[in-house]
């Protein structure tokens, strides 16, 4: 139970991380729709007010894609089944938050939320095929329910 408790903390840790993110790309949108000139300064150093959007529905999907890795774990784990399988687990999902974030808000940290988005996802698909596999072949898998 413990466990548990400490794995939640860190998926909240990790939401909050995405949640910021989405937080500040919209409030920087919400800023240009209420300050037209900002969205002039923007125009001209090349960033549309969609811009912003596009990197805040990212930080979501980043969060969502985060929830299905440790998601489709928990549920193979709550069969019976080992799912250690995947090449983008949170160890590797902080350390490129951590780094993206050192470097600024500038181009990095969309260009992570982008690589968030598709290795988690990634990452979730391949657990998911892999308990597929493993249910699917004859003898394998948890005892009959």
């Amino acid at each position: 139970m413990a466990i548990a408790k400490r794995l939640a903390l860190l998926e909240g840790g990790e939401a909050a991380l995405f949640v910021g993110l989405a937080w500040y790309y919209m409030a920087q949108l919400v800023d240009m729709a209420v300050n037209p000139n900002r969205v002039i300064a923007n125009l001209q150093h090349g960033l549309e007010p969609v811009t912003f959007l596009v990197i805040a529905t990212m930080a979501v999907l980043a969060m969502v894609g985060s929830f299905m890795v440790s998601y489709t774990r928990a549920r193979a784990e709550g069969l019976g089944l080992e799912c250690k399988v995947g090449f983008f687990e949170r160890p590797e999902r902080l350390v490129l938050l951590i780094v993206a974030g050192c470097f600024g808000l500038g181009p990095v940290i969309p260009g992570a939320l982008i690589v968030l988005v598709f290795f988690s996802f990634a990452t979730a698909f391949q657990r998911m095929a892999h308990v597929w596999k493993i249910t699917r072949s004859p003898g394998s898998g948890p005892a009959e329910v």
